[in-house]
């Protein structure tokens, strides 16, 4: 509805992708750039190493990444579907990362956040 709001229906609709973590060479670019730089030994420096290899890792898992094709997919599903859902989600973690979110409550959604970025 607000994305039909923001560009007018005339006779179109829109939908949108989330592709979730996919199997591409953005993986290798994303990976490092938080630890990196003169900052990296302030008091963020093991959070951000953290998540540089939080990342990495990701981008590496067969659980986590999708290839390419699985966007492919359903980008067609969406041009081709009669009546095309409002929201396409692509991986299977980014899906269930989104009905966890809206299923538990604030605070265990941010233990399980606390959990992800702990020292290793």
């Amino acid at each position: 509805m607000a994305g039909e709001i923001g560009v007018g229906n005339g006779g179109r609709s829109l939908s949108i992708v989330e592709p979730g973590i996919i199997q591409t060479g953005f993986g290798t670019t994303a990976a490092h750039p938080l630890s990196a730089g003169d900052k990296a030994s302030g008091p963020y420096a093991d959070l951000k190493k953290t998540a540089d290899e939080i990342m990495a890792q990701g981008y590496t898992s067969k659980m986590m990444a999708t290839p390419p094709e699985a966007v492919a997919s359903a980008v067609a599903k969406a041009v081709t579907a009669r009546r095309p859902r409002s929201r396409y989600v692509v991986t299977p973690v980014a899906r269930s990362l989104i009905t966890m979110r809206r299923t538990v409550p604030d605070r265990a959604w941010d233990g399980f956040l606390r959990l992800q970025f702990r020292e290793r």
